[in-house]
């Protein structure tokens, strides 16, 4: 009983705030101004529901940014997706659901026959930027409701039954260090038994897959167990100003899953810098090269998506997003950082098409 009116409480308590704020729009769209006297300037209730309708119009999302959950508050972009070209994609769901003990499973999946190849995607929880019908706050877990990373794996196809014509090599590189995934769940025998390569399983794990994809486990708690890339870069100030200025990240804290100081987990390294979009996306520490080295980004990853409010005037939005706007309409385009990794900029709208609006339990 208790845990339902406080549950009812965050609802209600929500509904005002937003309420107030599409008032507030409202009456300045209204009237011209607002003051701070309840209700906005409104000198009744009739007003102040008209001013919510017309501010609910006229600026949906204005309390949440991108999408209605309030993990996107304030974000106008998000990095969602870490895509790498794999030989075998069955093997490599099998490896992750078997590893983090069903907690990460395939959302979805789509064949491209243009390319030809099958995009398949995994999280620990539903992608979209939606709240999940099934999620209730307080009680469900957070693995139950949206605004989780995925990783994409691009497998290739075509009409030859001859599996060794599908067969391609694809080069690690140097410039993705790893994904790091903090999870309360982990069997390392199953990464074995799975084909994973273990290199380092002490306090932490560093493996990679079977298709070579590279990860950072850490037996930790995190809202969205994907919690960063970690990217080598040839000039550090450079890349800084491309992802803050290009694609319009920022300087945030480095995200844990243990406790500051913990052996169990591995700090970023000196002069390192972490950058995203919040605290509760994924993001991506970028790590200068000994020297300015030249970065081979290689072939086995692919590149990364970042997803962009197509319901926010465009003078908001970052230098990179300026291409997007094609004939009125938002498309999505590619663009390379610094030292050649790909970023591939996706509309919000097209986004929610395709992402994953239910439990990863059902």
């Amino acid at each position: 009983m208790l845990i339902s009116l406080l549950v009812a409480l965050l609802v209600v308590t929500d509904a005002y705030r937003v309420s107030h704020q599409r008032a507030r729009i409202g009456c300045t769209l209204l009237h011209g101004a607002v003051d701070d006297s309840w209700p906005y300037g409104c000198k009744n209730t009739v007003k102040w529901l008209v001013s919510c309708i017309v501010g609910a119009a006229f600026a949906p999302g204005v309390s949440h940014g991108i999408g209605p959950m309030s993990e996107l508050k304030d974000q106008s972009m998000v990095l969602q997706d870490v895509i790498f070209n794999v030989n075998d994609v069955d093997q490599e769901i099998k490896l992750f659901q078997e590893t983090f003990q069903d907690t990460c499973v395939l959302l979805h999946s789509e064949t491209n026959q243009k390319e030809n190849y099958i995009s398949s995607s995994i999280g620990f929880g539903p992608d979209t930027y939606k709240k999940v019908k099934s999620f209730i706050p307080g009680i469900s877990s957070f693995t139950e409701n949206g605004a989780h990373a995925t990783i994409t794996l691009h497998s290739p196809t075509g009409k030859s039954s001859n599996d060794a014509d599908l067969k391609t090599g694809y080069e690690k590189g140097s410039g993705l260090q790893h994904v790091k995934i903090g999870t309360e769940l982990l069997r390392l025998s199953k990464s074995l038994a799975n084909g994973a390569n273990i290199k380092y399983a002490y306090g932490w794990v560093d493996l990679d897959t079977v298709n070579e994809i590279p990860l950072q486990i850490v037996v930790g708690i995190a809202r969205d167990p994907l919690m960063q890339a970690t990217l080598m870069v040839s000039n550090l100030q450079q890349s800084k100003d491309f992802f803050i200025d290009k694609l319009g990240m920022k300087v945030l804290p480095f995200p844990l899953a243990r406790t500051p100081g913990s052996e169990f987990e591995q700090p970023a390294p000196p002069g390192s810098v972490y950058v995203g979009y919040g605290v509760d996306t994924m993001g991506l520490l970028l790590v200068e090269t000994k020297n300015g080295a030249p970065i081979q980004v290689g072939s086995r990853l692919e590149g990364f998506k970042i997803v962009v409010d197509d319901k926010i005037e465009k003078n908001l939005l970052p230098e990179a997003t300026s291409l997007m706007f094609q004939d009125g309409k938002m498309k999505s385009i590619s663009v390379n950082s610094p030292d050649g990794y790909k970023f591939v900029l996706q509309p919000y709208s097209d986004f929610e098409k395709t992402a994953r609006t239910t439990s990863i339990r059902t």
